[in-house]
């Protein structure tokens, strides 16, 4: 029983853990641009790891976000990549006029979490200021400015890197420059961040609590599916008190259980004292034989290895022989098993003994309905030895002479 409880209880703690990581497990979903269509659609937060970006989901399916590898040319070196955030782009190494000199080669093409590295070749120098190999004769230095960025950056002159066209904070609208939109000045909070294109979004409801910061209200940014949050009120309510009930019913049954076997222990320690200290051991074993014998099945050979230690060297042979089983019923085998115990040990061969012998074997069925029956024949006992003294008793009262009759004679 105390493996049994245990099992209880650990399977309801697992139900418990996994009911706890099923109420934390909320998603966060965001609003952002789709790729496709250019329209706002909610998607899933996701967190990519190093090499990868967050492709936003489907209009169809805002739980379909997923990170996929960074596109040929650009790499991610970052542990934390969340939707919106793009690769960075690798150094191309490339020269602003190659036709009139040649000084950039790629000495590491990198990897998907590792930006490329050039070196210069002979009669170039490399010059820090602006991140690329110039050559030493000024007479073939180029100045032609090489458009080979993506949407919102540019080339710089003298320069093979690629550069924003506007300052931070600033995006680009046409031919100009914008500041992005202060939404705190607005009263709202920022629900999308601008980038080198697109000014900031702003959210729809006002913004009023000023004593909290702006990325923890209720803008649509943070909102969260309210189906997951109610069910997580009720489960933190009715899930305590459910293992609680459930943990107290397995205490009762297991003190149930025990105080159970306690009373059978004590009940058969009662009986077999009486049947040591009176002259019932005989009866009580016919008895017992008999129901072994009757319903004993398949386990008759592991009672006889109990009952005998030469039971596999030579009863067990003798007992087929004299009775094989294409003759002769499984109860006669049983019995002369029994009576060959009876017979080798003597004084040994107890109800007790049985009992024990049956227990060992997985037989305590068999072992409760002898206890019974014996019980019986002592209850039996029990009321013929009380008859039998009330008619001692009245015999010897009707022989006593009546004290007021002698008197009046």
């Amino acid at each position: 029983m105390g493996s049994l409880l245990r099992s209880y209880i650990l399977g309801l703690l697992g139900l418990f853990s996994m009911a706890n990581v099923y109420v934390g497990a909320e998603y966060r979903y965001i609003h952002i641009r789709n790729e496709e269509n250019g329209e706002m659609v909610e998607c899933r937060e996701i967190q990519c790891e190093k090499g990868q970006y967050a492709k936003p989901c489907t209009p169809d399916d805002r739980d379909s976000s997923r990170c996929v590898p960074c596109e040929d040319g650009y790499y991610q070196d970052d542990n934390v990549n969340p939707l919106r955030k793009e690769c960075k782009l690798k150094k191309r190494c490339l020269d602003q006029n190659p036709d009139i000199k040649k000084c950039t080669t790629v000495k590491d093409p990198g990897s998907l979490t590792r930006d490329a590295t050039c070196s210069c070749l002979q009669g170039c120098t490399w010059y820090k200021s602006l991140a690329e190999c110039i050559p030493d004769d000024p007479s073939v230095r180029p100045t032609t400015p090489r458009p080979s960025c993506p949407p919102g950056q540019t080339t710089k002159e003298n320069s093979t890197g690629c550069f924003p066209e506007c300052p931070e904070g600033f995006f680009k609208d046409g031919d100009s420059c914008k500041q992005y939109t202060n939404c705190r000045r607005e009263g709202k909070c920022v629900e999308i961040k601008g980038n080198a294109t697109a000014d900031n979004i702003c959210s729809a409801a006002n913004f009023t609590d000023w004593t909290k910061d702006c990325n923890q209200t209720g803008s649509s940014q943070q909102q969260k599916s309210e189906g997951p949050k109610m069910l997580k009120i009720i489960l933190g309510v009715t899930v305590p008190g459910v293992i609680l009930c459930a943990l107290a019913i397995i205490a009762y049954c297991a003190w149930k259980w025990t105080t159970n076997k306690k009373n059978e222990e004590q009940n058969r320690q009662e009986i077999l004292a009486r049947l040591t200290s009176g002259t019932l051991e005989g009866e009580a074993l016919r008895i017992a034989f008999g129901i072994v014998e009757n319903n004993m099945r398949e386990n008759w050979e592991r009672l006889g290895r109990r009952l005998l230690e030469n039971f596999d060297t030579t009863v067990r042979f003798e007992i087929y022989e004299a009775y094989p089983p294409s003759s002769t019923p499984l109860a006669d085998r049983v019995s002369r098993m029994l009576t060959i115990w009876k017979e080798k040990r003597a004084r040994d061969a107890t109800v007790a003994a049985l009992l024990r012998a049956l227990d060992f074997i997985g037989q305590g069925n068999i072992s409760q309905a002898i206890l019974q029956k014996i019980k019986g024949l002592l209850s039996e006992t029990d009321s013929t030895n009380f008859t039998d003294e009330n008619r001692d008793l009245a015999v010897h009262s009707s022989s006593v002479p009546d004290v007021h009759e002698t008197a009046r004679r």
